[in-house]
């Protein structure tokens, strides 16, 4: 793309880490140096030294994060994530206005400011594609060993597919820049085809996965890509593929280029090759020693994938940012204000009722609620019902947020261990991905753990893909997503489901298993689910709770749930707009209805 930043950029313009988990120098600190003597590109890949720190740097610009950092186009900080995807779906609600979650919620988002309104990454998703085309031409000119150059090369490759396949989720096909583009090139690259696309990037994560086979690192290296890595992100590249906003016939809007959105024909064979990839996913993960985290602690184990650092599920996790302060992003952001804790003034991530109708009760059947405006009294009952990873995942009245809040008090007018004023819009506030000990104990300094790939999702991933490939579910179905839910306490799946049935379970535990996890919106778009009521559009709900005359305790409570928001979806959000600016310059082809 013919964009100053993207397509002009030096190779050495950026960060350079001397390991992935490092503090980050720039360019210029880069280059001290004695008088006389100049550091080239061949000066930069004439040792394993600088070669590795080129490596890192990379690996700073290519993995993401689901944590709401600070992130400007075009820039490059220690923290380079995407915008928290939560609030754009039925999982959540930002307490404050002011983030751009609400121009989704209002069917606002335009082709002229997508990066703004979510894909904060875009530009330097190009930088980490160009910094990848340069170690893949410059590493086989190198001295490292054979040995040295195939981990380097497979390590590169994943994070060429990876940034290619955050692009594919959000635009479907685009241009396929598979070389260092230098003057003599043509820059102005046309979109691929979505099976092109999605073909190149199964091709790069199949080589990374065999290039990087045998390589295992010790715990505290999360951040370092294995074969288990590339094979799970084959894995969710052709689940996606697979899945009816791409695996059909018909695009979600008429266009005159389908081909850039959509297969144009529907084949279940697609199913089948995202579960035969799912399943080798599953197998280079046992190999290498990654597991469920499954120690029959059906109250703990769940909260300890995302509240336990380097714990034996995790595949790939972002580790750039280390300790932060609660000042600072991410924890302002999603911390509820109050509490001690600081969040910005007024702001919480809160969840919809919407949402908690989604856990079960732990007897595997729904949960009773009461209708819209009729009052109720057995609040903390129901909870108390639910399936536990709803205790694991959320603040809601009456619990308890950590050792130093030990009941949270959600209810209208409290004083006490409550979130700042208009902090609780829905009654109920998002505790996963906040550490269980960030307190004052801990001066509110700790490291976010941002999960890319573990092994929960393959399971889930393996059984979405062989049901739909299959006329009715197997037994490796139920077994698949027993396994999941036995983790967490809950008992299996009714036997004899339909297909149709089976696909309604997998979609509602894929929702609470991988809950603020950016999974979501990705999810209900590629399902074509997102404009069903109360997932991305129509009526959203709150629960408003009071305390019961002369009770001194907030557990005993009144409760009503009702309206507190409607909200829009229009059709050609089932994907991006191409960015405005690109569109113009002539030779990009726009995503239909934008």
């Amino acid at each position: 793309m013919k964009n100053r930043f993207i397509i002009k950029i030096l190779f050495l313009l950026t960060v350079i880490c001397t390991s992935v988990s490092s503090c980050v120098k720039g360019f210029d600190e880069f280059l001290d140096k004695p008088p006389g003597v100049d550091i080239t590109e061949d000066t930069i890949f004439s040792t394993k030294k600088d070669i590795e720190t080129f490596l890192f740097g990379t690996y700073m610009y290519g993995i993401h994060s689901y944590y709401p950092y600070n992130t400007t186009n075009g820039s490059v900080n220690p923290n380079p994530s995407m915008c928290m995807t939560a609030p754009m779906t039925d999982e959540a609600e930002m307490a404050q206005t002011y983030f751009t979650s609400q121009e989704w919620n209002t069917g606002s988002i335009l082709a002229n400011n997508i990066k703004k309104q979510e894909d904060t990454r875009f530009d330097l998703r190009w930088t980490a594609i160009r910094r990848c085309n340069i170690i893949i031409e410059r590493l086989p000119g190198t001295s490292l060993t054979q040995k040295e150059k195939d981990q380097y090369m497979g390590e590169t490759l994943f994070l060429r597919a990876l940034n290619n396949f955050e692009m594919f989720k959000r635009y479907g096909g685009m241009p396929i820049v598979d070389k260092r583009l230098t003057d003599d090139d043509d820059w102005n690259k046309p979109r691929a085809s979505v099976a092109d696309f999605v073909n190149y990037i199964v091709n790069d994560c199949t080589e990374s996965a065999r290039l990087l086979k045998g390589i295992v690192y010790n715990a505290n290296q999360r951040g370092r890509i294995t074969d288990a890595a590339a094979l799970a992100l084959k894995a969710r590249a052709l689940l996606y593929a697979a899945s009816p906003l791409f695996n059909t016939d018909k695009p979600y809007l008429p266009t005159e280029h389908p081909e850039l959105v959509c297969y144009g024909n529907k084949d279940p064979q697609r199913w089948k090759l995202a579960a035969n990839a799912a399943l080798a996913a599953l197998d280079a993960a046992q190999v290498s020693g990654f597991k469920l985290l499954d120690n029959d602690d059906p109250e703990n184990d769940y909260r300890k994938v995302w509240d336990t650092y380097d714990n034996e599920e995790i595949i790939l996790a972002e580790k750039f940012t280390g300790k932060i302060g609660n000042w600072s992003t991410p924890w302002s952001v999603i911390l509820p204000a109050g509490l001690g804790m600081n969040g910005w003034a007024g702001n919480a991530v809160c969840v919809p009722h919407n949402f908690v109708r989604k856990y079960e009760k732990m007897d595997g059947t729904p949960q009773t609620w009461n209708e819209p405006g009729v009052p109720g009294t057995d609040l903390m009952e129901k909870y108390a019902e639910l399936d536990p990873r709803f205790r694991q995942t959320m603040a809601y009245n009456g619990s308890s947020w950590n050792h130093a809040y030990t009941d949270m008090q959600l209810y209208e007018g409290a004083t006490g261990q409550s979130p700042a004023s208009g902090a609780n819009v829905t009654g109920v506030i998002m505790h996963k991905l906040i550490p269980y000990a960030m307190s004052s104990s801990t001066n509110y300094q700790m490291e976010a753990n941002a999960i890319l790939f573990r092994v929960g999702e393959l399971y889930l991933n393996y059984a979405e893909a062989l049901n739909e490939s299959l006329l009715s579910p197997s037994q490796a179905v139920y077994d698949a997503v027993n396994t999941i839910r036995d983790r967490a306490g809950m008992p299996d799946l009714p036997s004899e489901l339909s297909k149709e049935q089976m696909r309604d379970r997998i979609k509602n535990e894929r929702a609470v298993e991988l809950a603020y996890e950016d999974h979501r919106l990705w999810d209900v778009r590629r399902w074509m689910d997102a404009e069903k009521e109360g997932v991305m559009q129509g009526s959203f709900y709150k629960v408003t709770i009071t305390r019961k005359s002369g009770q001194k305790l907030a557990q005993k409570c009144d409760y009503v749930i009702s309206e507190y928001e409607k909200r829009i979806f229009n059709h050609n959000m089932y994907l991006h707009p191409i960015f405005e600016n690109e569109i113009n310059k002539g030779y990009m082809i726009q995503n239909p209805g934008w």
